[in-house]
């Protein structure tokens, strides 16, 4: 058994897998790179400030993360007190193609695109009629 190579009450100090040791005095440093990357992949999939601090769960709280975003500058658009998610959607490179030459004839990003479908599709029920069984088996 090897010994820890810092004493027990300095490894106290470090309270999440994140925290790493900065310079001689060895204060632990909160928002590291690892942990900023991780708030802004969360904030990128539309994970709203609170769930953010959830999924921390390192005592950091939303008013923080929203803080934080304002710092960074990123880009906030005004939603109305509604929540915007974000749902990623795997396509194979055949698929993309079609996607955006379609998308590119109505002159709005694939995205957009897709958004307009999935509202319209949701909305009315429409998943058997779009889908026509093609995916019954599965």
């Amino acid at each position: 058994m090897t010994p820890d190579p810092l004493p027990k009450k300095l490894n106290k100090r470090k309270t999440h897998h994140t925290d790493r040791f900065r310079g001689k005095q060895l204060l632990v440093e909160r928002w590291t790179n690892a942990k900023a990357a991780h708030v802004a992949y969360l904030t990128g999939k539309g994970v709203p400030a609170t769930e953010i601090a959830r999924v921390l769960n390192d005592g950091v709280r939303a008013e923080t993360i929203r803080a934080m975003w304002r710092r960074w500058r990123l880009p906030m658009t005004p939603t109305g007190g509604r929540h915007i998610a974000t749902v990623p959607v795997s396509l194979v490179a055949h698929e993309r193609h079609l996607l955006t030459q379609r998308a590119k004839k109505l002159r709005i990003p694939p995205e957009e695109y897709l958004r307009r479908i999935a509202i319209c599709a949701v909305s009315d029920d429409l998943y058997a009629a779009v889908t026509d069984g093609r995916f019954d088996g599965e």
